[in-house]
């Protein structure tokens, strides 16, 4: 008779919230062959022991959901592997963890252009959805990292929450709000939009139908088709993908939080709230910029928002401030997660990019955004 546990009694059990032991989760367990030898009744060499940890670790974690019930709503919330690195992380919708785990892990999409974050450094994350971005900067810094995300989105935030204390360390200061940042003017309380099926969009400001337009376009465009029919079926699909649930969200300034956590230095300032960075900056005040050393702002094109942002980081006393490539990142995570090709139905055509300095093309595109990394000497 074998002696193996069953991979449930090790790992998560499916539609149940218990997890694992930290150190094993998060495969930084120095003894774990140790431990297996002692589970399995006799000696295992290393490379054995690995390999049979890995066997028990990454399927079952795949195969987790939990009923989670946050602000009298009930969501299921998968729990999956992303990579060896990061073999578990909560989610509602695992393509879109795959995605964010492709953009944030693999393509650097917010360390890019001399932004860097390193061990003991101060870290807050403005739009922090599911908690990718914070699990990677815990993660580069083997969990010496102070991290503070600011989340509007209840049901986000608790798994922003959840990940995070999944790869902490002893070293990990953090804190999640369930709040969203904004101008003096537009403190309190408002809908906001959320996206179930697709996170990333979810918005205080409204979706349009010119919005739904600009997607579809693109997507066309990254096939590299002109086919009228083709489009109006992605603007179906797109419209499809958007159903939005309306949540109550508090609205305060980075300012007047900053002042309450007492920071007195932000290594890096990382914002994306969807079509709402101007709002943010607004609420940022002179002290808030002259303790922050780099910054790293999603930004939306629409009239001549990503010039004024990039003049306001110079004024602000960044020398080195870089306008990203205008694109449709998000836009285009439509594709990496099939949620608007089926399976066997996969694009051949990429969309060119263009030059370094986008800022001019910025303020003649639609339905478009881009990175603003900001740096000091």
């Amino acid at each position: 008779m074998s002696c193996l546990p069953s991979r449930s009694s090790l790992l998560y059990r499916k539609g149940s919230v218990c997890r694992p032991p930290a150190k094993l989760l998060r495969g930084r367990c120095q003894q774990h062959k140790q431990i297996l030898s002692t589970i399995l009744g006799h000696g295992l060499s290393e490379v054995s022991a690995n390999r049979l940890y890995s066997s028990l670790r990454m399927p079952s974690i795949s195969d987790a959901t939990a009923d989670v019930t946050v602000g009298g709503k009930s969501y299921a919330v998968k729990t999956i592997s992303l990579s060896d690195e990061v073999p578990a992380f909560k989610c509602l919708e695992p393509a879109e963890a795959s995605f964010l785990y492709k953009q944030i892990f693999e393509e650097a999409d917010y360390t890019q252009f001399g932004i860097s974050i390193s061990p003991g450094d101060v870290v807050v994350d403005i739009g922090g959805n599911i908690g990718a971005f914070a699990v990677y900067a815990i993660l580069k810094n083997k969990g010496n990292i102070s991290i503070y995300a600011f989340e509007p989105v209840p049901i986000l935030a608790h798994i922003c929450q959840a990940n995070m204390e999944l790869y902490k360390g002893k070293d990990t200061e953090y804190k999640v709000f369930t709040l969203g940042l904004t101008a003096p003017d537009k403190v309190g309380k408002i809908a906001f939009d959320f996206f179930p099926e697709y996170s990333l969009l979810s918005s205080a400001y409204d979706w349009d139908p010119s919005d739904r337009d600009a997607i579809a376009q693109k997507l066309l465009q990254f096939e590299g088709s002109n086919d009228p029919a083709r489009l109006e079926e992605l603007r179906q699909r797109v419209g499809d993908s958007l159903r939005k649930e309306v949540v109550e969200a508090e609205l305060r300034t980075f300012s007047s939080v900053r002042q309450e956590l007492g920071l007195k230095r932000i290594d890096l300032l990382k914002i994306d709230v969807e079509k709402a960075e101007w709002d943010v900056v607004c609420g940022i005040s002179d002290d808030d910029w002259a303790m922050t050393r780099q910054a790293a702002i999603e930004t939306h094109v629409i009239g001549d928002r990503v010039e004024r942002i990039a003049q306001l980081l110079r004024d602000k006393g960044f020398s080195r401030v870089h306008v990203g490539e205008v694109g449709t990142p998000k836009f285009l995570g439509f594709k990496y997660y099939n949620k608007l090709h089926p399976e066997g139905d996969t694009p051949a055509a990429v969309v060119p990019n263009g030059g370094d300095d986008k800022a001019a093309t910025a303020a003649a595109g639609g339905g478009l955004v881009c990175n603003i990394y900001a740096t000091r000497d």
